[in-house]
């Protein structure tokens, strides 16, 4: 059984824009924030196969009243390598003060009125360990959310306004290896394929690419004194107001030495190899 509490107080929250010449300010904004939560989570075991796991959260914040939060978990262990998780949840995110209260009077207006954008979160996964060094899992996830914070051009008086537009969903599949050699080598490999679109008119999400990869892996190369870090990143084809961005990938090298000074980790990365 878990339970604690978590408090945050913004004291100041200051924004303030203005031209130089001649020096005219145009913004000058100074808000507070609040917020406290409180949450509590649970793992009963019904069985030697079946595990319940379930949550719950309440927050409050200061001009949004209270948002409640739960978290259900179920995982079926039919054998000792084998794992079912069916698992739901929901969260949130409160606007921040310069999409509430960012102000000009020249490209930009206020719109204090603005909702939290919320999302409910459904899993289905599967994971097996093939061998003693070797793990598979697949999963199917699906997102819905709402509320969904954007700006929009010219609908205040001809000035840009934040406000929450609409729905959206995602859907998708996900496939995983890892693998461990001797526990000094590792890889993993993952391949997400998904779609994500508006609800309203049904199109595509911007800067929402349908395939995702990744390739690491981690090997030493002076025995435990040095280790070498590779990573690939694919990301697919997506859309933009503008126009579609075609896929990229990117790789990462990274040096490591995990004991040269007592206490601390010191590292050498490249990215974008």
């Amino acid at each position: 059984l878990v339970m604690g509490m978590e408090f945050e107080n913004d004291f100041r929250q200051i924004q303030k824009n203005f031209t130089n010449n001649p020096f005219t300010l145009n913004t000058d904004e100074e808000n507070k924030g609040q917020q406290i939560g409180l949450y509590l989570q649970d793992e009963i075991r019904l069985g030697d196969k079946l595990i319940v796991s379930a949550g719950l959260r309440h927050d409050n914040h200061k001009g949004f009243g209270g948002i409640t939060n739960p978290r259900l978990g179920f995982i079926f262990l039919p054998n000792q390598d084998i794992s079912i998780k069916a698992l739901y949840g929901s969260a949130y995110r409160i606007p921040n003060v310069n999409e509430r209260f960012f102000q000009d009077g020249i490209s930009q207006a206020a719109n204090p009125n603005l909702k939290p954008e919320k999302i409910k979160t459904y899993e289905l996964a599967y994971e097996q360990r093939l061998t003693g060094q070797t793990k598979l899992n697949a999963s199917w996830f699906r997102y819905r959310a709402k509320e969904l914070i954007a700006l929009t051009s010219g609908t205040a008086g001809g000035l840009d306004q934040y406000d929450n537009l609409g729905n959206s969903e995602a859907t998708g599949l996900e496939f995983g290896l890892d693998k461990n050699w001797n526990d000094k080598m590792y890889g993993r490999i993952s391949f997400t394929r998904q779609r994500a679109r508006d609800v309203v008119n049904g199109l595509a999400l911007h800067n929402s690419p349908e395939k995702l990869a990744k390739l690491n892996v981690t090997a030493p190369i002076w025995g435990e004194k040095l280790q070498l870090g590779f990573e690939s990143q694919f990301t697919g084809a997506r859309k933009t107001k503008l126009a579609e961005v075609p896929s990229y990938h990117l790789e990462n090298l990274v040096v490591q030495a995990p004991y040269l000074i007592k206490g601390g980790n010191v590292s050498l990365g490249i990215y974008n190899l």
